[in-house]
């Protein structure tokens, strides 16, 4: 289960933990028939190139950096969300931290991925103004740009025709020396849920400790003070870099 998924569940227990009604539409997402989530695409459908494609505490100051990110939009996009500049942000620096040991590859591509994937030199990555780079992100969850809708139903009718569920993976190409994997949960709702345990609502919303995955990041909730943390899983070494980078450090405070 997403976050997405998570949240709805959270949700609906802090309202059974109020003793409240679930609305009708909750009774039916959460009746619905778990065989057919995804409507699959007829028999006509053969596999094409959309299932080859590839593509902490945060920044104090989340104004200022989509201010830095929005100034002067590119063509390619006429809106950029602040988890677009954070995202951009965050990238270009990892790139900045991993530089060294991979700049005399100039082919050599990098991995960014939500459901949708994009690939850059980390050379070009390091030497992009921030705001093409976070607006390259949000063009690829543009309808014109990607059909997510489709990408998603036939990767859902690859599987379902398929006895082996292993064959297809959107990690599967996933360098993790330097590829960038990423999830935003900023607009999860955790802080407005108190489950009636008779105190306030959370002060802190994190994800515990799991197995690591070098290369992954996760936006977390807002709090209600508007601060972002982020949890990102990397190298020693590369924090390093990161925790002496002064564009970094600029925006962002490290909590451990």
């Amino acid at each position: 289960m997403d976050m997405t998924g998570q949240d709805f569940i959270f949700g609906l227990l802090s309202k059974a933990c109020h003793n409240e009604p679930f609305s009708s539409e909750e009774l039916a997402i959460g009746n619905m028939d778990r065989s057919h989530p995804i409507p699959l695409l007829d028999d006509s459908y053969t596999p094409g190139p959309e299932l080859a494609r590839q593509i902490v505490k945060p920044p104090p100051s989340l104004g200022s950096l989509k201010a830095l990110a929005t100034n002067t939009l590119s063509v390619s996009t006429d809106f950029i969300s602040t988890d677009d500049a954070v995202n951009a942000f965050i990238w270009k620096s990892i790139a900045r931290a991993r530089d060294s040991p991979f700049l005399d590859s100039p082919g050599l591509s990098k991995l960014m991925q939500t459901l949708t994937y994009k690939t850059d030199t980390i050379k070009k990555l390091c030497e992009e103004r921030l705001r093409i780079v976070a607006a390259e992100l949000r063009s690829q969850l543009d309808p014109k740009n990607n059909d997510l809708i489709f990408n998603t139903r036939a990767l859902a009718t690859v599987l379902s025709r398929s006895d082996d569920k292993t064959k297809a993976s959107f990690t599967a190409m996933v360098n993790f020396s330097s590829d960038f994997m990423l999830s935003s949960w900023s607009r999860i709702s955790s802080y407005d849920l108190d489950s009636n345990l008779g105190s306030a609502t959370p002060e802190a919303v994190r994800r515990p400790h799991f197995t690591p995955v070098k290369g992954l990041e996760y936006l977390m909730p807002r709090s209600a003070a508007g601060e972002m943390p982020v949890g990102i899983c990397l190298r020693d070494e590369d924090w390093e870099r990161l925790k002496v980078d002064g564009e970094f450090m600029k925006y962002a405070k490290y909590i451990g």
